[in-house]
């Protein structure tokens, strides 16, 4: 691996299944821009299957980082060691569960550059835990005017597609706030001024695991996110994130929350798949289901308008 790679792709590793893992390493190793540095985290050490696997793969390609975690840290915890051991220009993100297509760091390269921009993402397509396409194509705001406006609706610049300089992250710092570590980071290159951007192609396919849709941190998720949201916008005063997240979490409106994910997730599934009477009906009871799914609907739909 050359001592300067320009690019470094940071992942990190939990539990995911051998044939999900595999697919994800390949996709980054299978690149058609190959000056990287791939610095993989393995958050989950007593996974001996995992651990055995990535240690393979760094014994045959040298781009190759491994790094293991002494315990179960979380997200956040490994991604923030990962930076502190890239060493490119740019930094790509990747999740252990998804696929990077071969060209994708070359594009977004060379769309960074050519726009003269600091952080982009890119259009995604959802797939199940089979593979199965669910929705073929996330549209997502383009230019920085426009990316700026959506973000204090909705998250438009997907974490996993995220390819930036590493300059800005060496500016503001670490990723700070569980389950939102994303969306609160870029809210605070906001504030800097950083350019942004997303690539108008699909360059990444985002799966959508069980465990993703219907987690129990989903709601606490969305509650941290509206709270961000407030904050930054000034709407909010006198409340701390965990105030806001106590007066409105519950185990019920979690489950509902969480059930309402599902329903939405199945419904875009029908929908590629032509079955729109059943997609109606799921999207039906997205909606009525939980109030604040509700809202995260019309709030999501309203910032692609």
């Amino acid at each position: 691996m050359a001592d300067n790679p320009l690019v470094s792709v940071i992942m990190s590793v939990y539990n995911e299944p051998e044939q999900i893992l595999r697919q994800a390493v390949e996709s980054i190793l299978n690149q058609t821009f190959a000056d990287f540095e791939f610095i993989i985290i393995m958050d989950s050490p007593e996974n001996e299957l995992n651990c055995r696997i990535l240690s393979e793969y760094s014994k045959k390609d040298e781009r190759i980082s491994l790094l293991f975690n002494e315990k179960n840290e979380g997200l956040t915890f490994s991604l923030n060691r990962a930076l502190q051991n890239a060493k490119g220009k740019y930094i790509a993100r990747m999740d252990a569960d998804d696929v990077s297509l071969p060209f994708r760091i070359e594009r977004q390269k060379d769309y960074l550059e050519k726009n003269n921009l600091d952080f982009i993402g890119g259009y995604v397509q959802t797939i199940s835990q089979a593979g199965e396409i669910i929705n073929n194509c996330i549209k997502v705001p383009v230019d920085n005017s426009r990316i700026r406006k959506k973000m204090l609706v909705n998250n438009c610049v997907f974490h996993p597609s995220w390819f930036l300089k590493k300059a800005v992250f060496d500016d503001i710092g670490a990723y700070d706030t569980k389950y939102v570590e994303d969306y609160e980071f870029i809210l605070k290159a906001m504030k800097k001024g950083y350019v942004f951007g997303n690539i108008p192609q699909v360059v990444l396919q985002y799966r959508m695991s069980a465990d993703s849709i219907s987690r129990s941190s989903l709601f606490v998720q969305y509650l941290r996110m509206r709270w961000l949201q407030k904050s930054y916008s000034g709407s909010l005063k006198n409340m701390t994130m965990e105030g806001y997240e106590k007066k409105y979490f519950s185990e019920k409106n979690a489950a509902k929350f969480s059930a309402s994910n599902r329903s939405l997730t199945l419904a875009l599934k029908n929908i590629h798949e032509k079955k729109f009477i059943s997609a109606f009906i799921k999207l039906i009871h997205a909606f009525f289901n939980s109030k604040f799914y509700a809202e995260k609907m019309l709030r999501y739909f309203f910032s692609f308008q």
